[in-house]
Protein backbone atom coordinates (compact mmCIF):
# COMPACT_ATOMS: atom_id res chain seq x y z
CA UNK A 1 0.00 0.00 0.00
CA UNK A 2 0.89 3.85 -0.22
CA UNK A 3 1.44 6.13 2.80
CA UNK A 4 2.32 9.41 1.90
CA UNK A 5 3.27 11.22 -1.36
CA UNK A 6 6.10 10.20 -2.59
CA UNK A 7 6.67 7.08 -0.02
CA UNK A 8 5.51 3.40 -1.19
CA UNK A 9 5.49 0.66 1.31
CA UNK A 10 6.52 -2.60 0.66
CA UNK A 11 5.66 -6.19 2.39
CA UNK A 12 8.28 -7.61 4.60
CA UNK A 13 11.02 -9.38 2.08
CA UNK A 14 13.04 -11.19 5.04
CA UNK A 15 11.83 -13.11 7.78
CA UNK A 16 11.11 -11.68 11.25
CA UNK A 17 13.49 -12.66 13.59
CA UNK A 18 12.06 -13.34 17.47
CA UNK A 19 14.25 -10.75 19.08
CA UNK A 20 13.57 -7.50 16.64
CA UNK A 21 9.71 -6.63 17.41
CA UNK A 22 8.56 -4.09 14.39
CA UNK A 23 9.90 -2.07 11.03
CA UNK A 24 11.22 0.93 10.75
CA UNK A 25 7.58 3.02 9.80
CA UNK A 26 6.73 5.84 7.77
CA UNK A 27 10.08 5.81 6.17
CA UNK A 28 10.45 8.98 4.28
CA UNK A 29 12.80 11.56 2.52
CA UNK A 30 12.69 15.61 3.40
CA UNK A 31 14.17 17.20 1.06
CA UNK A 32 14.07 21.24 1.97
CA UNK A 33 16.34 23.17 -0.68
CA UNK A 34 19.56 21.23 -1.35
CA UNK A 35 19.56 19.10 2.06
CA UNK A 36 17.92 15.53 1.75
CA UNK A 37 17.36 13.83 4.92
CA UNK A 38 15.77 9.87 4.87
CA UNK A 39 13.72 9.41 7.97
CA UNK A 40 11.93 6.36 9.45
CA UNK A 41 10.22 5.82 12.78
CA UNK A 42 11.15 3.90 15.32
CA UNK A 43 10.14 2.15 18.95
CA UNK A 44 13.12 2.60 20.71
CA UNK A 45 11.43 0.91 24.03
CA UNK A 46 10.68 -2.33 22.68
CA UNK A 47 13.82 -2.66 20.42
CA UNK A 48 17.02 -0.32 21.92
CA UNK A 49 19.91 -2.70 21.12
CA UNK A 50 19.62 -2.17 17.37
CA UNK A 51 21.54 -0.62 14.40
CA UNK A 52 20.52 0.53 10.89
CA UNK A 53 21.92 0.43 7.23
CA UNK A 54 20.42 2.31 4.31
CA UNK A 55 20.91 1.37 0.61
CA UNK A 56 19.43 3.40 -2.22
CA UNK A 57 19.48 2.64 -5.95
CA UNK A 58 18.15 4.58 -9.11
CA UNK A 59 13.96 4.21 -8.89
CA UNK A 60 14.47 1.77 -12.33
CA UNK A 61 17.39 0.20 -11.38
CA UNK A 62 18.79 -2.77 -9.50
CA UNK A 63 21.86 -2.21 -8.17
CA UNK A 64 21.90 -1.05 -4.68
CA UNK A 65 24.69 0.97 -2.88
CA UNK A 66 25.25 2.67 0.69
CA UNK A 67 25.64 6.86 0.82
CA UNK A 68 27.76 7.60 2.65
CA UNK A 69 27.58 8.01 6.86
CA UNK A 70 24.58 5.53 6.55
CA UNK A 71 25.84 2.34 7.30
CA UNK A 72 25.11 1.08 11.11
CA UNK A 73 23.87 4.22 12.88
CA UNK A 74 21.60 3.95 15.67
CA UNK A 75 19.73 7.31 15.05
CA UNK A 76 16.66 7.41 12.74
CA UNK A 77 17.69 9.33 10.12
CA UNK A 78 20.71 9.74 7.67
CA UNK A 79 21.58 12.48 5.28
CA UNK A 80 21.53 11.67 1.45
CA UNK A 81 22.04 14.89 0.28
CA UNK A 82 24.75 13.55 -1.90
CA UNK A 83 22.05 12.16 -4.41
CA UNK A 84 21.64 14.10 -8.08
CA UNK A 85 18.74 16.77 -8.29
CA UNK A 86 18.54 15.01 -12.04
CA UNK A 87 17.07 11.12 -11.21
CA UNK A 88 14.78 9.50 -8.86
CA UNK A 89 15.52 7.36 -6.35
CA UNK A 90 14.38 4.63 -3.92
CA UNK A 91 15.25 3.91 -0.28
CA UNK A 92 15.52 0.94 1.84
CA UNK A 93 16.30 0.76 5.44
CA UNK A 94 17.59 -2.80 6.98
CA UNK A 95 17.66 -2.91 10.76
CA UNK A 96 20.16 -5.60 13.12
CA UNK A 97 19.78 -6.40 16.40
CA UNK A 98 22.74 -7.69 18.75
CA UNK A 99 22.49 -11.21 16.97
CA UNK A 100 23.11 -9.83 13.81
CA UNK A 101 19.22 -10.47 12.42
CA UNK A 102 18.51 -8.70 9.41
CA UNK A 103 15.00 -7.07 8.44
CA UNK A 104 13.89 -5.04 5.84
CA UNK A 105 12.06 -1.88 5.79
CA UNK A 106 9.70 -0.66 2.92
CA UNK A 107 10.54 1.43 0.56
CA UNK A 108 10.82 5.36 -0.10
CA UNK A 109 11.32 7.14 -3.50
CA UNK A 110 12.23 10.67 -3.84
CA UNK A 111 12.53 12.82 -7.17
CA UNK A 112 14.68 15.96 -5.67
CA UNK A 113 13.63 18.46 -8.92
CA UNK A 114 9.71 17.38 -7.79
CA UNK A 115 9.61 16.72 -3.90
CA UNK A 116 12.34 19.07 -2.64
CA UNK A 117 10.25 21.68 -0.42
CA UNK A 118 11.71 24.94 -1.33
CA UNK A 119 12.75 27.16 1.93
CA UNK A 120 12.01 30.52 2.66
CA UNK A 121 13.93 33.10 1.44
CA UNK A 122 16.66 34.10 2.95
CA UNK A 123 16.38 37.30 4.30
CA UNK A 124 13.75 40.48 3.45
CA UNK A 125 15.27 43.95 3.47
CA UNK A 126 13.14 46.64 4.37
CA UNK A 127 13.94 50.69 3.64
CA UNK A 128 12.48 53.79 3.14
CA UNK A 129 12.73 56.27 0.60
CA UNK A 130 10.39 59.25 -0.19
CA UNK A 131 7.79 58.48 2.04
CA UNK A 132 7.69 54.94 0.48
CA UNK A 133 8.87 51.76 1.62
CA UNK A 134 10.83 49.06 -0.66
CA UNK A 135 11.40 45.67 0.37
CA UNK A 136 13.88 43.53 -1.60
CA UNK A 137 13.36 39.25 -1.13
CA UNK A 138 16.28 37.62 -0.89
CA UNK A 139 16.68 34.05 -2.86
CA UNK A 140 15.88 30.82 -0.97
CA UNK A 141 19.26 28.24 -0.41
CA UNK A 142 17.81 25.95 -3.18
CA UNK A 143 18.25 28.61 -5.78
CA UNK A 144 21.93 28.39 -5.72
CA UNK A 145 21.36 24.93 -7.29
CA UNK A 146 20.44 26.65 -11.11
CA UNK A 147 18.67 23.08 -12.03
CA UNK A 148 16.39 23.77 -8.99
CA UNK A 149 16.22 27.91 -9.78
CA UNK A 150 15.04 26.40 -13.91
CA UNK A 151 13.25 23.91 -12.91
CA UNK A 152 10.09 25.92 -12.75
CA UNK A 153 8.98 29.73 -13.30
CA UNK A 154 9.35 31.13 -9.91
CA UNK A 155 7.60 34.08 -8.45
CA UNK A 156 7.36 35.92 -4.90
CA UNK A 157 4.37 36.45 -3.24
CA UNK A 158 5.11 39.13 -0.63
CA UNK A 159 2.31 39.33 2.23
CA UNK A 160 2.61 43.08 4.42
CA UNK A 161 0.43 44.42 6.85
CA UNK A 162 0.64 47.45 9.49
CA UNK A 163 1.03 46.10 13.23
CA UNK A 164 -1.82 48.14 14.39
CA UNK A 165 -4.64 46.39 11.91
CA UNK A 166 -2.64 42.89 11.37
CA UNK A 167 -5.84 41.58 9.92
CA UNK A 168 -6.00 43.69 6.82
CA UNK A 169 -3.21 41.81 4.85
CA UNK A 170 -1.75 43.51 1.72
CA UNK A 171 -0.50 40.87 -0.65
CA UNK A 172 1.55 41.26 -3.84
CA UNK A 173 2.80 39.36 -6.17
CA UNK A 174 6.22 39.71 -8.48
CA UNK A 175 8.44 37.75 -10.75
CA UNK A 176 11.28 40.12 -9.29
CA UNK A 177 12.81 40.58 -6.08
CA UNK A 178 11.85 44.40 -5.35
CA UNK A 179 8.82 45.51 -4.27
CA UNK A 180 7.53 48.92 -3.43
CA UNK A 181 4.39 50.55 -0.75
CA UNK A 182 3.44 53.71 -1.69
CA UNK A 183 3.08 56.47 0.86
CA UNK A 184 3.57 54.87 4.24
CA UNK A 185 2.34 56.55 7.21
CA UNK A 186 4.47 57.92 9.80
CA UNK A 187 5.12 56.83 12.69
CA UNK A 188 4.04 53.21 11.94
CA UNK A 189 5.38 49.45 12.02
CA UNK A 190 4.93 47.76 8.99
CA UNK A 191 5.89 44.10 8.93
CA UNK A 192 6.13 41.58 5.83
CA UNK A 193 6.89 37.96 5.14
CA UNK A 194 6.99 35.74 1.64
CA UNK A 195 7.54 32.45 -0.03
CA UNK A 196 8.25 31.55 -3.19
CA UNK A 197 5.84 30.18 -5.85
CA UNK A 198 6.04 28.36 -8.49
CA UNK A 199 3.50 29.96 -11.49
CA UNK A 200 3.11 27.18 -13.32
CA UNK A 201 1.45 24.86 -10.73
CA UNK A 202 0.63 24.60 -7.14
CA UNK A 203 3.80 24.16 -5.83
CA UNK A 204 4.66 26.94 -3.12
CA UNK A 205 7.70 27.55 -0.87
CA UNK A 206 8.15 28.32 2.93
CA UNK A 207 7.43 31.29 4.42
CA UNK A 208 9.92 33.63 5.46
CA UNK A 209 10.69 35.34 9.03
CA UNK A 210 8.31 38.26 9.50
CA UNK A 211 10.70 41.71 9.30
CA UNK A 212 9.11 45.22 10.30
CA UNK A 213 10.35 48.66 10.28
CA UNK A 214 8.86 51.77 12.01
CA UNK A 215 8.50 54.66 10.08
CA UNK A 216 9.61 58.12 10.98
CA UNK A 217 7.38 60.50 12.89
CA UNK A 218 6.20 62.89 10.87
CA UNK A 219 7.99 65.71 9.89
CA UNK A 220 6.94 69.55 9.27
CA UNK A 221 10.16 70.86 8.18
CA UNK A 222 8.53 71.48 4.66
CA UNK A 223 5.53 73.54 6.36
CA UNK A 224 7.97 75.66 8.51
CA UNK A 225 9.59 75.94 5.33
CA UNK A 226 6.62 77.42 3.60
CA UNK A 227 5.52 79.22 6.32
CA UNK A 228 8.83 81.40 7.21
CA UNK A 229 9.16 82.38 3.60
CA UNK A 230 5.83 83.64 3.49
CA UNK A 231 6.60 85.17 6.94
CA UNK A 232 9.27 86.79 5.82
CA UNK A 233 7.95 88.00 2.68
CA UNK A 234 4.99 89.83 4.24
CA UNK A 235 8.21 91.34 6.80
CA UNK A 236 10.20 92.62 4.01
CA UNK A 237 7.13 93.82 1.70
CA UNK A 238 5.82 96.05 5.05
CA UNK A 239 9.52 97.13 5.64
CA UNK A 240 9.87 98.30 1.54
CA UNK A 241 6.48 99.75 1.92
CA UNK A 242 7.69 101.91 4.89
CA UNK A 243 10.86 103.01 3.55
CA UNK A 244 9.52 103.98 0.05
CA UNK A 245 6.58 105.90 0.51
CA UNK A 246 8.82 108.95 2.18
CA UNK A 247 10.90 108.39 -1.09
CA UNK A 248 8.28 108.65 -3.27
CA UNK A 249 6.48 111.60 -2.04
CA UNK A 250 9.62 113.27 -2.19
CA UNK A 251 10.45 112.18 -5.72
CA UNK A 252 6.81 113.18 -6.56
CA UNK A 253 7.85 116.80 -5.01
CA UNK A 254 10.76 117.24 -7.26
CA UNK A 255 9.61 115.63 -10.48
CA UNK A 256 5.66 116.55 -10.32
CA UNK A 257 4.84 119.72 -7.70
CA UNK A 258 1.70 120.60 -7.00
CA UNK A 259 1.65 124.09 -7.15
CA UNK A 260 -1.61 125.82 -7.28
CA UNK A 261 -2.38 128.24 -9.38
CA UNK A 262 -3.77 132.13 -7.97
CA UNK A 263 -7.47 131.90 -6.74
CA UNK A 264 -8.53 134.32 -9.63
CA UNK A 265 -6.45 132.12 -12.42
CA UNK A 266 -8.39 129.46 -11.43
CA UNK A 267 -11.40 131.51 -11.49
CA UNK A 268 -10.99 132.15 -14.97
CA UNK A 269 -9.84 128.60 -15.85
CA UNK A 270 -12.89 128.00 -14.79
CA UNK A 271 -15.44 130.02 -15.92
CA UNK A 272 -13.77 129.77 -19.70
CA UNK A 273 -14.77 127.21 -22.15
CA UNK A 274 -13.34 124.04 -22.60
CA UNK A 275 -11.62 124.50 -25.45
CA UNK A 276 -10.13 127.47 -24.04
CA UNK A 277 -8.50 126.11 -21.27
CA UNK A 278 -7.44 123.16 -23.93
CA UNK A 279 -5.88 126.42 -25.87
CA UNK A 280 -3.36 127.76 -23.17
CA UNK A 281 -1.78 124.34 -23.50
CA UNK A 282 -0.80 124.38 -26.81
CA UNK A 283 1.39 126.24 -28.55
CA UNK A 284 0.45 129.02 -30.74
CA UNK A 285 1.93 130.04 -34.47
CA UNK A 286 4.70 132.88 -34.04
CA UNK A 287 2.72 136.29 -34.89
CA UNK A 288 3.87 138.39 -37.78
CA UNK A 289 5.55 141.42 -36.82
CA UNK A 290 7.76 144.16 -39.17
CA UNK A 291 11.24 144.61 -39.10
CA UNK A 292 13.08 147.37 -37.65
CA UNK A 293 16.47 148.22 -38.32
CA UNK A 294 18.62 150.62 -36.49
CA UNK A 295 21.33 152.81 -38.63
CA UNK A 296 24.10 154.36 -37.11
CA UNK A 297 25.15 158.16 -38.96
CA UNK A 298 28.02 158.78 -39.98
CA UNK A 299 30.88 161.14 -38.45
CA UNK A 300 30.19 163.80 -41.64
CA UNK A 301 26.68 163.93 -41.15
CA UNK A 302 26.46 164.59 -37.50
CA UNK A 303 29.03 167.44 -37.87
CA UNK A 304 27.34 169.03 -40.39
CA UNK A 305 24.58 168.96 -38.71
CA UNK A 306 26.08 169.85 -35.81
CA UNK A 307 27.16 173.28 -37.50
CA UNK A 308 24.03 174.00 -39.06
CA UNK A 309 22.00 174.11 -35.74
CA UNK A 310 24.64 176.16 -34.02
CA UNK A 311 24.21 178.67 -37.40
CA UNK A 312 20.42 178.65 -36.21
CA UNK A 313 20.67 179.12 -32.94
CA UNK A 314 23.09 182.57 -33.57
CA UNK A 315 20.10 183.60 -35.95
CA UNK A 316 17.87 183.64 -33.86
CA UNK A 317 19.96 185.46 -30.62
CA UNK A 318 21.20 188.13 -32.72
CA UNK A 319 17.76 188.65 -34.07
CA UNK A 320 16.67 189.16 -30.33
CA UNK A 321 19.60 191.07 -29.31
CA UNK A 322 18.64 193.49 -32.12
CA UNK A 323 14.68 193.60 -30.90
CA UNK A 324 16.17 194.32 -27.28
CA UNK A 325 18.30 197.44 -28.31
CA UNK A 326 15.11 199.13 -30.15
CA UNK A 327 12.74 198.90 -27.80
CA UNK A 328 15.62 200.25 -25.16
CA UNK A 329 16.33 203.37 -27.34
CA UNK A 330 12.30 204.02 -28.04
CA UNK A 331 11.58 203.90 -24.49
CA UNK A 332 14.17 206.23 -23.92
Amino acid sequence: MVRGPGVLLLPLLAGLGAAVSGLPENLRVEGINTIYLLKWDWDYQKNPNVTFSVTKAYSLGSTWSIPEGCENITASECNVSGIDVLYRYKFLVSVYNSKTDEHNSSIATFSPLEDTVIGPPTNLTLTLQNNDLHITVMHPEAFHNSVLRQNCPWMYHLESWKTSTPTEVNAMQNIGMHFKIDAVEASTTYCARAYTKCSGGNRTGLYSKIYCITTAPRSYIKEWIIGSVFVAIIVISAILYICLCPLKRYLRHIFFPKSKLPSSIEKGLQDSPRNYIKNLFLLHEEEKTDRCYIMQNSPVDAETTMDKNSSEAKGRDSGNYSNEDDVTAATQ
